[in-house]
Formats: C-alpha cells, structure tokens, sequence
C-alpha cells in the first residue's frame, strides 16, 4: 500500500511537471490545457498503472479481468503510439480512432461474456468503475475524432499538434466537455480509491 501510495503521488507530480512543461518549453505536441492535463492523467495512472495494481492485488473476477484484458490492449497501442509520435513522427488520430473502437468492443464483448460474473460478483465499487471505464474509453474516441475533425493529419513532424490548447478557439467546445466529464471520472475514481484500495 505504501509504494501504492508512493507511485501514485509521484504520478500526479509527473503529471503536473508535464502540464508545466508542454505550455513553457516543450515544442512537440503544442500546448496543452487543464482539462486535456487531467483527462491525460486520468487514462495514464488509470488505464496503465491501476487495472494491473488491481489484477494482481484484489482478485475480483471477472471484473479484474476484464481489466487486466483491456490494459494489455492499452499497453500495446501506447507503445506504438510513443514511438510512432517520438521516433517516426507519422502518428494520425484514425489510428488511435481504430483503437479506441476495438478498445469498446472489447470491453462490451467481455462484459457480456461474463456477465453472469459480474452480476453475480457485482458490488458498488467495482460496478460503478467498470461503468467508468466504459465511458472513458467511449470519450476517448469522441475526444480522438472531435480533435482529428480539428487538426486533420497536422500530428505528424517535429510541429505535430497532439494536445487541445485552452487559448485556441477550435479547441473551447472539446477543451469545455473534457472538463465537465472529468468531474464525473474524477469523482467515481476517488470513490473507487477510497472503497477499494485504501478500505475507507
């Protein structure tokens, strides 16, 4: 629990060395604003870093499996994605689109595969979250398309634009619904911590 703790923390000053950074020296991605800093950090510690804490630490089936599922899935397309954006510099969002609607099939194939499991095992913590997850993985294809309507194929180069910037009026109406769903992910992902993790 406490390298838990730990990790967690150092991954929220990561994160906001990260938003510091990408708006005051970083050049490649561009700028990037709160809500897109928050949603970011949401799939990261979320999607990378907690499912597999979880997998291996509260056996709960099928929902940790399921999850566990899913994160590899995640593991591989963030792997291609860094190095296509950081070595080949060729990332387009149709890539992560086509990923992120596997991701939804996925999760709603597996969960109807066993969701006489989960009913059986439901309880509120990990309903809810499950539930979360299917809506952020639903987001994050809304958010890919809504910013590749914006800024095309403009992701490639040295100059690629990855990030929604608060200044930019293309970007105030996604920027605005990141940020009011984040209120609900952030909510629901404390609740989860604090039921399941630290047994408050």
């Amino acid at each position: 629990m406490v390298i838990f703790t730990i990790c967690s923390l150092l991954s929220v000053l990561l994160s906001f060395y990260f938003f510091w950074r990408q708006n005051n020296r970083a050049k490649m991605g561009g700028a990037i604003s709160k809500a897109k800093a928050f949603w970011l950090f949401f799939t990261i510690y979320v999607w990378f870093f907690l499912l597999p804490y979880c997998y291996f630490n509260f056996e709960l089936s099928p929902y940790t499996s399921i999850w566990i599922i899913f994160s590899l899935w995640m593991w591989v397309r963030g792997i291609v994605e860094i190095f296509m954006l950081f070595v080949t510099k060729n990332w387009v969002p149709p890539i992560g689109i086509i990923h992120d609607l596997s991701c939804v099939i996925l999760f709603f194939g597996l969960s109807i595969y066993w969701f006489s499991g989960l009913k059986t095992n439901f309880n509120w913590p990990y309903g809810i979250f499950h539930l979360t997850l299917i809506g952020s993985v639903i987001l994050e294809t809304y958010y890919a398309h809504g910013f590749y309507k914006i800024v095309g194929t403009k992701t490639k180069g040295d100059e690629g634009v990855w990030y929604a910037p608060a200044d930019n009026a293309k970007f105030q109406f996604i920027v605005k619904v990141t940020g009011i769903c984040n209120l609900f992910l952030f909510s629901s992902l404390l609740f989860f911590l604090g039921k399941v993790i630290y047994r408050m």
